[in-house]
C-alpha cells in the first residue's frame, strides 16, 4: 500500500500544481482546469521554487553556451 500511495502521489495533479511553460520570458505554471485550492497553492509554491532555483538564468546560460561555438564558427 505505501508504494501505491507513493506512485499515487507522483502523478497526481493536485500534489505538484503544475508544470512550468518554457519559452517565455519568466516564470509561467501551466495548470489542469479544475485545479483546487490545493493545487493553486502547489502551483505558487512551483513558481517560487523556480524563482528561488534561478531556473531562467540557468536555461540563459546552458542556451548561450550550446550557441556560442555557433556563433564564433560564422
Amino acid at each position: 500500500m505505501p508504494n501505491l500511495r507513493r506512485i499515487k502521489q507522483r502523478v497526481d495533479h493536485a500534489e505538484h500544481g503544475g508544470g512550468l511553460l518554457l519559452g517565455v520570458a519568466g516564470i509561467t505554471v501551466i495548470s489542469h482546469g479544475s485545479s483546487q485550492a490545493p493545487s493553486v497553492f502547489n502551483a505558487i509554491r512551483l513558481a517560487k521554487e523556480a524563482v528561488d532555483n534561478r531556473v531562467l538564468d540557468r536555461i540563459q546560460a546552458q542556451y548561450q553556451r550550446v550557441t556560442a561555438p555557433a556563433a564564433d564558427g560564422e
